[in-house]
């Protein structure tokens, strides 16, 4: 270990404060548990003690020597960087970046790096290398290993092999690590909350776990009046989660983290990742995804992330991430006494509860939260019974709940489906009132406050286009179920009766009558009921397969004798049969609106509406 000087009496009295701030701080760690109701709190009560933490220490820091001028900044990037083909330069959407200084053709090797030239562990001379290989955390976390030796070369100063490089990095990022409370409350609604408190957490702890250490054994760092400090803390992990990647181990089947000059001043554009190690020569080589002209901005592809992983890790939203997610949880109220029935039938499935689901806004992401879904709605027969046939073929079961299609053989599936898009609903709502880029107070905002509305929007779009997934299936059901409903069967020993180019109806309708508080309200849902029943109209003359749980209200309304309605008893939504005689065989539609409208008036409704409308011819039947 180094030897340390005796720190002066001001040195003391910083570093004893900041042990006591530092158990504080680990002890409220130690006990949060972070939920969605909490998070803000846990949140506000970390960073009350770590701003004071960072105030106490400011006099300290060795990240504050690195803060300087976007012009002092660009001089130590341009004396870094030694290139005929690109350049650094600021871009106003972007921050500094590399530009094309000649024409650059797609495909074309533009920075070559040797491994001697990347910042890892095994590069790095500083003293705190003996520490990090027996301490149990550092030696386990090849994170944390990268950010205490970055911190032992920013100690060094000018004595660093690292110094150049280190002086081009930062002062400060746009990580969840330099938000504030009020920031994050922007995120209403968003999961992201959750997570950015758990990572904020992570590192609070890590920071008091390393500064009791330090502060315990004052040998293990060699300079006079230290002081190990928040701020340098939270800039050392921000640089290694915004700026690093990995190389192969020389054994050849590890990685190693590291950070790697130059490759790292590049910005995100999606693409595809065209940056490689080539054992063979031992080197990094990064391609160029596209063609430059002089004075373009030259791209690479981060690869596959999501934008809360963009947003948290590297301050930024990209325009475009065909790799964005949002994941939900789904979870069973333990007052469900079907609960632990749910649960079985959904391990069967290798799923767990609370159930994480990861929606993209396509069709295909959204198969576990429909076969949570199902599961969700079914009563106890139907659970029992998928529950007996998932252990004799499971696969076959599991494509049943997993499918795209509205599933007919599952009695509750309208229930189901229902329960997805009301999910989603409420999840939108919890967002609020959203700010859109061209308001007004657009450009008061900051930069991650920017973000953070950006993100936002984005979640909702991925929650829209699964409703819209969801609402595709219902539509396609609604009009197969009518195609079902107009399945009309002519039954020949009914009697006597005889048809002549008559017209059956098929009206879902809309009443609300002046002598009654009864609003019959129209939904598609209605039509979506799975169980379907044979019903012999019109005293035999045909059958119809309607839903079975509709009532006939024929006989409980004045209606004429060539009409049937039956009626949901819990919503009141109906479905109407008419048989019209002498309809033109070319205008059903307009005849059958015009007839509607005779019982609207009938009725006396002050307010109608025809959902949907369907019309068939029935001919004499062969004798």
């Amino acid at each position: 270990m180094c030897r340390a000087n005796k720190p002066d009496k001001s040195v003391r009295q910083v570093c004893e404060r900041t042990s006591s701030l530092s158990e504080k701080l680990m002890e409220r760690c130690l006990n949060s548990t972070i939920t969605s109701v909490n998070a803000i709190e846990i949140l506000r009560e970390l960073q009350s003690l770590t701003s004071e933490i960072i105030f106490v220490q400011k006099e300290h820091s060795y990240v504050s020597k690195l803060m300087k001028s976007l012009e002092s900044r660009k001089k130590d990037l341009d004396n870094f960087l030694s290139s005929d083909n690109y350049t650094v330069h600021w871009f106003e959407k972007y921050g500094f970046g590399i530009t094309a200084c000649v024409p650059i053709k797609e495909g074309q090797q533009l920075i070559r790096l040797p491994r001697r030239a990347v910042f890892c562990v095994e590069n790095s001379s500083t003293c705190l290398r003996e520490f990090i290989t027996q301490d149990n955390l550092a030696s386990s976390m090849e994170n944390v290993a990268l950010c205490l030796c970055l911190l032992g070369e920013l100690y060094q100063g000018d004595r660093s092999t690292w110094r150049d490089y280190i002086r081009t990095l930062p002062s400060e990022y746009s990580t969840f690590l330099y938000m504030d409370v009020a920031d994050v409350r922007l995120l209403k609604g968003s999961p992201i909350i959750e997570k950015i408190v758990s990572n904020y957490l992570f590192t609070c702890r890590q920071y008091s776990y390393f500064c009791r250490h330090f502060i315990e054994n004052q040998t293990v760092i060699d300079i006079p009046n230290f002081v190990f400090c928040f701020d340098d803390y939270r800039w050392a992990v921000s640089t290694v989660m915004s700026r690093s990647n990995y190389i192969p181990h020389l054994n050849g089947k590890d990685k190693i983290m590291c950070l790697i000059p130059v490759w790292d001043m590049m910005n995100h554009k999606s693409g595809h990742v065209t940056t490689h190690y080539y054992p063979e020569v031992d080197e990094l080589i990064f391609c160029t995804m596209e063609a430059y002209k002089p004075g373009d901005q030259i791209f690479m592809d981060y690869g596959n992330r999501s934008n809360d992983d963009f947003f948290m890790f590297s301050g930024f939203i990209p325009q475009v991430n065909l790799n964005n997610k949002l994941t939900i949880t789904l979870g069973i109220s333990s007052s469900d006494s079907l609960a632990l029935t749910r649960k079985q039938l959904l391990q069967a499935f290798g799923l767990s509860v609370p159930l994480k689901c990861d929606l993209r806004g396509d069709i295909e992401s959204m198969t576990e939260f429909f076969i949570f879904s199902r599961i969700f709605s079914m009563d106890k027969d139907e659970l029992n019974k998928y529950l007996v046939d998932s252990e004799s073929n499971s696969t076959i079961i599991k494509l049943q709940l997993s499918s795209f299609e509205f599933n007919k053989e599952i009695a509750s599936e309208c229930k189901a489906l229902s329960f997805m898009i009301n999910r989603l609903k409420l999840l939108i709502a919890a967002y609020g009132t959203l700010l859109l880029e061209d308001a007004p107070e657009w450009n008061q905002l900051t930069l991650t406050q920017q973000n953070c509305e950006r993100l936002k929007h984005h979640e909702i779009n991925i929650l829209r286009s699964s409703i819209e997934n969801i609402q595709y299936i219902m539509d396609n059901s609604y009009d197969v179920i009518n195609n079902n409903l107009l399945a009309v069967s002519m039954n020949c020993d009914s009697g006597n009766l005889t048809w002549n180019s008559h017209s059956v109806l098929i009206l879902q309708i809309c009443f609300e009558l002046h002598d009654e508080s009864v609003k019959i309200v129209v939904n598609r849902l209605f039509l979506s009921v799975v169980t379907m029943q044979s019903r012999p109209l019109f005293d035999g003359a045909f059958q119809c397969l309607l839903p079975t749980n509709v009532v006939d209200a024929s006989d409980l309304r004045q209606i004429p004798d060539n009409q049937e309605v039956f009626v949901h008893p819990s919503t009141s939504q109906s479905v109407t049969i008419d048989i019209l005689e002498y309809v033109d065989a070319n205008n059903h539609e307009d005849a059958a609106r015009m007839h509607f409208d005779e019982i609207s008036t009938s009725n006396e409704a002050t307010d109608s509406s025809i959902s949907s409308l369907r019309t068939v011819s029935l001919h004499n039947p062969d004798p």
